[in-house]
């Protein structure tokens, strides 16, 4: 009867409503245990669920946005600390004394010697720099086959760049066309215009004068770039504040030497939810400060407009735009955009602004020109071209084919693929050892700006070598802590090889005496007790009585074993000197142990493995290292280790 009344009560059980169901169940189904070692590389979605976490500590910075976009942590956002946030949603199930070895993508920074080149200060020729060169550049607008631009940028850098120090670096950016234009007479002058090429894609436009008055929030007019056209744009789509205002503003215009004149420029709107630009002028803004303080009238242009669900096909022409009324004077145009996120945030977009005099002028026929960003370097005296250092021109991509569809590369068209081709074609007789610095943009996703990345590259072997790999990748440990759960351990685990003992052999030989080691082998010493043969150390007082070694001349027996001991443990810090010379103290804030697993053949001819656990106190090179014997006993506390493992050498 018992045995029936106990079969119903687990039957009962067995129905009984478990809150833990579901989550047994799922530890069923993965099979996975409380607690192991995990190896595991990141995917896409791992990076995009880590961006998200990086955005809600700093939803402004750009570099949350290249977590997802490269697939890569970088130094703002490092993987030791948003990985262990990834952890728990990766591995439900494991729990404390769980190890977690992940192999990620690491977004590294160029070297200084390469940034130098990427943030150089910049020149850009404006019309007076064309005109200063010859009166037929003045009318081109641009140089090209008859003025070598080596023989004329020296000295408009040396009236235009101030003050400049030895070995300082400008990169000049100018207009040039491989073939000699055609100049005929036309009734029509350009007083002045700007078509943004020189404007960099994603970033805030900062060419030819031109200026920029941010009355509300922090978003900029940028260059943006399509179908190898650069125009430029603003949009207050997703910038996360209520009102954006922005003023794009052209130089100074003189038309006090004409009589009649025309504006025109082209526009294109997209995602269009209200209209957001003006197109004003002035007489009395002075350049500088706020425009609000100044006249401005609106001009009334033709604007593109109702394009709601995508971009205008084509440009819209403004019409001409009458500017008779200013002549004698000098004049600004500005580009005014009124919007918000969450109100109007179409997107507009400028391009081809030509202000023309209806007199007697100029017409061009040719090529037309593209832009080059050249160095130059001060060397004290005067300003040279840097001849080994090259910015990739749209031609340059056109000529390596798919690149050539957007200037530039991106993760789809990698610039390894692609770059040692280009310089073989520049170098064809390149001899071993030669480099050349290439710089090029990458681009980083819709949302994101163009990267100017450059890389120095050194022909090895017959073949370009990268100096700079930008994404590169690495393993990290993360462990399982009680009360902590998931974080970073930058833990270094050591179990010494034939190599390892070797260093301290040879450190014996070279800094203590050859006679402390055995003759035959060379792979033994017996100062610490360092056996790279055997892989221990020995610590035989008869070894230290044959071999001479200072200190077990005099002394009891207990007091020379206690000598050896304290011998290998300065052998360990020795040790760890010579293996990690660039040692860290700490990694992301988090202190770097290195433990230590050895083995030991005692003076009872006992054989013994123990574990000492060293700190870097002093970073490399010349880094020094302590025992710490209060993290060794924490390690037991935990369970990583037992008192016999690091019952050595202690009083």
């Amino acid at each position: 009867m018992k045995k029936i009344l106990y079969f119903l009560s687990f039957i009962g059980l067995l129905w009984a409503c478990d809150p833990m169901e579901d989550t047994y169940n799922k530890l069923d189904d993965s099979k996975e245990p409380y607690h192991g070692d995990i190896a595991y590389t990141l995917v896409a979605t791992d990076y995009s669920n880590a961006a998200a976490y990086a955005k809600a500590d700093d939803s402004i910075s750009t570099w949350t946005g290249y977590i997802s976009s490269f697939s890569a942590f970088n130094d703002s956002f490092p993987g030791s600390k948003y990985i262990a946030k990834l952890l728990p949603d990766l591995f439900p199930a494991y729990n404390v004394g769980s190890k977690a070895s992940i192999t990620y993508n690491y977004f590294a920074k160029m070297p200084e010697n390469l940034t130098a080149y990427a943030n150089a200060s910049s020149y850009s020729f404006v019309q007076s720099d064309y005109a200063r060169v010859d009166s037929l550049t003045g009318i081109t607008g641009y140089l090209y086959p008859d003025f070598n631009p080596e023989f004329y940028i020296p000295a408009i850098l040396a009236d235009s760049v101030p003050n400049p120090q030895k070995d300082d670096i400008h990169k000049v950016i100018y207009k040039y066309s491989d073939v000699k234009p055609l100049i005929n007479v036309v009734n029509n002058a350009v007083v002045f215009a700007e078509d943004f090429e020189t404007a960099t894609a994603y970033e805030t436009i900062d060419i030819n004068n031109w200026t920029q008055y941010i009355e509300a929030g922090t978003a900029t007019w940028e260059g943006r770039s399509f179908g190898g056209n650069t125009y430029a744009s603003f949009s207050a789509h997703n910038t996360g504040e209520p009102s954006n205002i922005a003023w794009l503003l052209t130089p100074a215009i003189d038309l006090t030497e004409y009589s009649a004149v025309k504006l025109n420029f082209k526009s294109k709107d997209g995602y269009n939810n209200g209209d957001p630009l003006e197109v004003l002028i002035s007489t009395d803004y002075p350049g500088t400060g706020d425009p609000n303080s100044y006249t401005w009238t609106n001009l009334n242009p033709t604007l593109s407009t109702g394009n709601v669900s995508g971009y205008a096909s084509d440009f819209t022409a403004s019409g001409d735009i009458s500017l008779n009324s200013y002549c004698g004077g000098v004049i600004y145009i500005a580009f005014k955009y009124s919007g918000g996120d969450g109100s109007i945030t179409t997107t507009m977009q400028i391009d081809d602004f030509v202000v023309t005099a209806l007199t007697q002028g100029y017409e061009v026929v040719g090529e037309q020109p593209y832009i080059i960003t050249d160095y130059y370097q001060y060397d004290g005296t005067s300003w040279a071209k840097m001849d080994n250092v090259h910015y990739l021109t749209s031609k340059d991509y056109d000529a390596m084919g798919d690149p050539g569809d957007y200037d530039n590369f991106s993760s789809s068209v990698l610039p390894q693929d692609y770059i040692p081709k280009y310089l073989n074609n520049l170098y064809p007789t390149a001899g071993e050892g030669v480099s050349a610095i290439v710089l090029y943009k990458y681009y980083t996703g819709t949302s994101l700006k163009t990267l100017t990345i450059a890389d120095k590259l050194t022909y090895t072997s017959g073949e370009w070598v990268s100096s700079y790999n930008f994404i590169s990748t690495t393993t990290a440990q993360f462990i399982y802590k009680p009360n902590l759960g998931w974080i970073f351990d930058p833990t270094i685990h050591l179990d010494p090889s034939y190599e390892d003992y070797m260093l301290l052999v040879n450190y014996v030989y070279s800094n203590l005496s050859r006679t402390y080691g055995s003759s035959n082998y060379a792979n033994d010493e017996f100062y610490y007790g360092a056996s790279a043969h055997y892989l221990n150390f020995d610590l035989r007082l008869s070894n230290k009585t044959t071999y001479n070694i200072p200190g077990f001349d005099t002394g009891t027996e207990e007091e020379q074993i206690a000598l050896t001991w304290s011998r290998l443990q300065e052998g360990l810090v020795i040790l760890l000197q010579l293996k990690y010379p660039d040692a860290v103290t700490e990694v992301n804030d988090i202190p770097v142990y290195y433990w230590v697993t050895f083995a030991t053949y005692e003076n009872d001819l006992s054989k013994n493995t123990y574990t000492g656990i060293f700190k870097c106190t002093k970073a490399g090179p010349d880094p020094m290292f302590e025992r710490d014997t209060t993290m060794e006993d924490q390690a037991v506390t935990e369970g990583e280790l037992t008192s016999e493992d690091v019952n050595w050498n202690r009083e």
